[in-house]
């Protein structure tokens, strides 16, 4: 156990850092990052909606870019915990790191249920 543990710092690490790019990415690129979302949210990808609806879609765009923001800290953040305190053995390091696979349940939790009502078929306006 003790050898997994000393090892495992090396796949929380990858982790950290797919978080970070995955965050640099959204605030490079903003709500064309990922069109699936607001497809799924309000029916029209982020090309259709910036000709609809320009002060929603920058809107959307400043929250995608924010988000990435928080979303590249965070992985900073559990890359500097995995670095140095989880290779110590500070047992407080260990109890934070089971904040990401928790925060990994939610968002994708976050996404189903934020989806569009099951009886709309048109964008809404």
């Amino acid at each position: 156990m003790k050898a997994i543990r000393e090892r495992a710092w090396w796949a929380i690490g990858a982790i950290a850092v797919t978080l970070v790019v995955f965050g640099v990415t959204d605030v490079a690129t903003g709500a064309k990052a990922d069109p699936g979302i607001s497809l799924a949210i309000v029916g029209m990808d982020p090309v259709a909606l910036e000709a609809a609806q320009p002060d929603a879609y920058r809107m959307f765009d400043f929250l995608t870019r924010s988000q990435g923001l928080v979303l590249a800290m965070f992985g900073l953040l559990v890359f500097a915990v995995a670095a140095a305190p989880y290779r110590a053995c500070q047992p407080w390091a260990w109890r934070v790191l089971w904040l990401l696979p928790v925060w990994a349940i939610f968002v994708p939790l976050l996404y189903v249920t934020s989806g569009r009502p099951h009886n709309s078929r048109q964008p809404r306006r």
